[in-house]
């Protein structure tokens, strides 16, 4: 008998309480409400930092901050002796694959050094700004759609952004791509998928 796949979904910096699964009715969420009906919802799993690596460290190794010793972002390495979720994963026999964000170490202009992650398949796209190009996974789709993505992210530091792309080619548009594709791929074989969408992470450029 074949094992259960895993997708793992994490959007950044979204409050639990935004969505109508768990009980709020501001906004329409009907996707994440038909996973969260047929899948799991952790309705008490608490953040363990405000802060972005350490949170996704404590995620991804089961270890509150004070075990794991990550505690800001900027770093320029990840701890060589931690062991991570997707690592465990492919030990035990799952096909894994990691799209769009992983922040484990430092990203501000510079390509992040993974550690040993353990992801058969990486597609990178730390943040949608022009300073990550290399090996930029959802850039790179941008421009296969005949999208310049410079037309609409400007550098981290700079303050004024306009309207950002169509919705038909935001970031979440280019995980959901890349997921519906791995998935498909994989049908056969039991795996373990990270799916990690930048927003609603500012900047907040609508389009």
């Amino acid at each position: 008998m074949r094992n259960f796949s895993i997708v793992w979904i994490c959007s950044d910096q979204q409050r639990w309480d935004t969505l109508q699964c768990l009980g709020f009715k501001g906004t329409q969420t009907p996707n994440i409400d038909r996973l969260a009906a047929t899948g799991t919802a952790f309705a008490r799993a608490y953040c363990q930092s405000p802060i972005c690596t350490p949170s996704r460290t404590s995620f991804l190794t089961g270890l509150y901050p004070i075990a794991h010793q990550v505690h800001q972002n900027g770093a320029g390495t990840f701890p060589s002796h931690l062991v991570l979720l997707p690592k465990l994963m492919a030990n035990a026999g799952y096909y894994t694959g990691h799209i769009g964000k992983l922040h484990l170490s430092a990203t501000r202009g510079m390509i992040e050094k993974r550690p040993d992650d353990g992801f058969a398949e990486f597609y990178w796209s730390p943040e949608p700004f022009p300073e990550w190009s290399g090996n930029h996974d959802y850039h790179a789709w941008m421009w296969s759609k005949g999208v310049n993505p410079e037309a609409y992210f400007k550098p981290y530091l700079d303050q004024h952004y306009g309207p950002g792309p169509a919705a038909e080619y935001r970031q979440a548009r280019w995980a959901g791509d890349r997921a519906e594709r791995f998935i498909k791929m994989h049908s056969d074989r039991s795996w373990y998928l990270g799916v990690n969408i930048d927003a609603p992470h500012p900047p907040l450029n609508p389009p």
